[in-house]
């Protein structure tokens, strides 16, 4: 065993060799690091790729005689940059410098798994000594700060690491995720509190996956009888998906970060529903098909009950309108983040229910106030419908000719007219017609199937008349 130190960490390489009976797991090169053979159930520690701190681990196993699993523990190995923010937090450097660096870095920095860690827990620590110093700080330091804070995790929602996401454990990436809707949830409640506005929209901070706005609320949701609606429009928000507050909602006895006045917070995120994984749901069917859109009126992300018969509507966006069109997915739930069950929250329909949805978008009603979202079912069957489709193609293109003949001979043969001829000639006009409704008209989900089977009706009775 060789130590090497230099000024940033310590590298432990571990050489394993082979056995006599030579079982061994056979060395390769995996997530940037050179592994060498290794002995049935030996953990290897090796340094982190260039660029990156702390160790990487992989198990050899026994009884496969493969590394295991299938790709190595890396999640303690982190860019250098990310230590050395780290180290203005430990001196106390200015928090508001600090989130202009970390915005930067986060923009412009290839992001690895163990990053995006490391970097959630960062953003706590820098949230805390901003609070620490903010004695001296005014509205305008602190919408700044929330800006950098907010653009920072919103790069860490980026589409291009989404696969750097994925290669963490699940509950790694449903503790990153839980920790960033907490976060923004926090920042929102403070900066309402910075400044009282005589408007209801008093702030917006958007990002390019992260959108907030903060509300001045009175001891209703309104005293002019319009709802509150989130998010409202202003440039550079998206107004695809939304949630309305009912109008008449009395507010007056609930707690509020701020002293003397109500306030609320309205976030949208992109990709952040895609690593909230529910241990319940694992292996599962079940896929977040729309944005997370959250409310609050307090700083606080867990559910806020609402008084007895009153309930706020939530209007989402469905992201993968192709494959809901295509039968890829179906059965949509309107659901809320947790944060109360399991270890970092799970999906939970408890006080929601589903008013109407189509291909577009599904409309949501629920009793309470938290982060939502619509999750939708992978259809598994869609290989054995795809057979079901061709059979009923085929044989009603069967029957479809057939009848065609039967209805040719019928009409051109002088022999065969009369009443019981005209009768037949109907009835096989009908299933011609109901033949081709099935072929070209039942699949077709976004039509309504009754109006296929209206038409049917129509003409069945029209050819009773006739006879």
């Amino acid at each position: 065993m060789e130590k090497k130190q230099d000024n940033y960490f310590y590298s432990i390489f571990i050489r394993i060799s082979p056995t006599k009976d030579n079982r061994f797991c056979k060395g390769r090169t995996e997530a940037g690091i050179l592994w060498p053979d290794a002995a049935p159930g030996v953990t290897v520690n090796q340094s982190c790729p260039e660029g990156m701190i702390g160790y990487a681990q992989w198990t050899c196993s026994e009884w496969t005689l493969h590394y295991t699993p299938a790709r190595p523990h890396i999640q303690d190995c982190k860019h250098i940059w990310i230590r050395n923010l780290e180290d203005d937090v430990n001196k106390g450097i200015d928090a508001v410098v600090i989130s202009l660096k970390l915005a930067n870095e986060t923009k412009h920095q290839a992001l690895s798994h163990g990053d995006i860690t490391a970097l959630v827990d960062l953003s706590s620590k820098i949230l805390v000594l901003y609070y620490e110093q903010s004695e001296t700080g005014g509205t305008e330091l602190f919408y700044s700060f929330t800006g950098s804070m907010i653009a920072a995790m919103s790069n860490m929602l980026r589409a291009e690491i989404k696969t750097a996401w994925e290669v963490l454990p699940e509950i790694h990436q449903t503790r990153a995720a839980s920790q960033i809707l907490k976060l923004v949830t926090n920042m929102g409640s403070h900066l309402s509190c910075t400044r009282r506005s005589v408007d209801k929209l008093q702030f917006t901070v958007t990002a390019e996956n992260i959108g907030l706005q903060t509300f001045i609320l009175n001891n209703n949701a309104s005293d002019d009888g319009d709802s509150i609606v989130f998010p409202q429009k202003v440039p550079g928000v998206e107004t695809t998906s939304s949630l309305s507050l009912p109008s008449d909602l009395d507010i007056k006895n609930w707690l509020s970060p701020c002293k003397n006045y109500k306030t609320a917070v309205g976030v949208i995120y992109n990709h952040v529903g895609d690593f909230l994984k529910d241990e319940n749901l694992s292996g599962s069917a079940a896929q977040v098909v729309t944005k997370v859109l959250s409310f609050s009126l307090t700083n606080d992300s867990e559910s806020i009950q609402l008084p007895k018969g009153k309930e706020v509507t939530v209007v989402l966006q469905h992201l993968l309108q192709k494959d809901i069109q295509l039968g890829l997915l179906r059965y949509p739930r309107c659901m809320f983040w947790n944060f109360t069950k399991q270890t970092y929250g799970q999906w939970d329909g408890s006080g929601c229910y589903v008013i109407r949805t189509n291909q577009t978008h599904t409309m949501c009603s629920c009793d309470h106030l938290t982060n939502f979202a619509v999750l939708m079912d992978i259809n598994d069957n869609i290989k054995e419908d795809e057979i079901q489709s061709i059979m009923t193609y085929v044989c009603c293109g069967v029957s479809s000719f057939t009848l065609i003949g039967t209805l040719i001979c019928l009409l051109t043969i002088r022999s065969l007219h009369g009443r019981r001829s005209i009768i037949t000639g109907n009835l096989c006009f009908c299933l011609l017609i109901t033949n081709l409704l099935i072929i070209f008209g039942l699949d077709q989900t976004h039509h309504k199937v009754s109006y296929s089977f209206d038409l049917i009706r129509i003409v069945l009775t029209s050819s009773i008349r006739y006879d």
